[in-house]
């Protein structure tokens, strides 16, 4: 075979493949975007999931630390029920989450009786957490209250009709 003859022979099998090879390049890469749409969804469902596993550790938490105390114009949080998630936000770098307690009566709540109740609860909070520490050895801590070991602090009391609502937010790391 000449030369040239192989030049015009390679290029009819070029002209031959190059569609097979855009199509196969286009299937390549439509099937790359789809495993990431997939591993997308994948990611944020079990970063949800472990936000509800952290939502409901917490409020075993919180249960905790509010059963030793009573907060004025609260109802005495006696049982894990009186303590209610009702949803998060992710802000920024941090995870907030939304509880409610009932209130002893439906009237109005005060800005400063909420500050108060904010205050208290954080103090209690941190009294609690160095008992633990007193008590309880770190590996201990750690997996009976991650969220009190990593720091947990209560941001905003907030009055609703029949409740109030917590805004509470945990250093804990997913």
């Amino acid at each position: 075979m000449s030369n040239e003859s192989l030049k015009i022979y390679l290029q009819k099998i070029k002209e031959f493949l190059l569609p097979l090879l855009i199509c196969l390049k286009d299937w390549c890469k439509q099937a790359h975007q789809k495993y990431l749409k997939k591993e997308k969804i994948r990611i944020k469902t079990e970063r949800e999931l472990k936000i509800l596993m952290n939502q409901k550790k917490l409020r075993e938490e919180l249960f905790d630390v509010f059963s030793t105390s009573s907060y004025p114009k609260l109802i005495a949080v006696r049982t894990l029920q009186n303590i209610r998630p009702v949803s998060y936000e992710i802000q920024k770098n941090e995870i907030l989450y939304y509880y409610t307690i009932d209130k002893e009566q439906s009237e109005k709540i005060a800005l400063t009786i909420c500050k108060s109740i904010c205050d208290n609860m954080n103090n209690d909070i941190v009294t609690y957490g160095q008992f633990l520490m007193e008590n309880y050895f770190p590996e201990e801590l750690l997996i009976m209250y991650p969220n009190l070991w990593y720091g947990v602090k209560v941001l905003k009391v907030t009055d609703q009709e029949t409740n109030v609502k917590l805004t509470v937010v945990s250093n804990r790391p997913l």
